[in-house]
């Protein structure tokens, strides 16, 4: 079974989702998921689509990391839940759309800044 990988991308203005629409296909999402919604509300309808259709060894590729949420509690919260189910988060912003398969650099990039937020 191969992986899937999925796109999603949150924005408050809906001018701004099509661009992030472009970017997650051009990175090889094979599904791109949006709300157009404030980053403060955890439940939103796009993301919970996209985490319904993903399996532990997926991957969900967000165009920022501030697409997932804004509020670094919000995003600790969600990013816990997602990598508790065994999902790979990468986010382009921190590792390049050429580098998105590279995952060792992002996951020692993600662990270094969840400890430090934590800390």
């Amino acid at each position: 079974m191969s992986k899937q990988i999925v796109g999603y991308a949150r924005a408050n203005n809906a001018n701004d989702l099509p661009a992030f629409v472009a970017e997650l296909t051009e990175a090889g999402c094979s599904a791109v998921f949006t709300d157009c919604i404030g980053g403060e509300t955890i439940d939103r309808p796009g993301l919970n689509e996209a985490l319904a259709m993903l399996k532990p060894g997926d991957m969900l590729i967000l165009p920022s990391i501030d697409r997932l949420a804004r509020s670094i509690k919000a995003h600790m919260t969600l990013a816990e839940e997602i990598r508790g189910r065994g999902i790979e988060l990468v986010s382009l912003d921190v590792i390049g759309h050429k580098q998105a398969r590279e995952l060792p650099r992002y996951k020692i990039l993600l662990e270094a800044v969840t400890k430090g937020l934590s800390a």
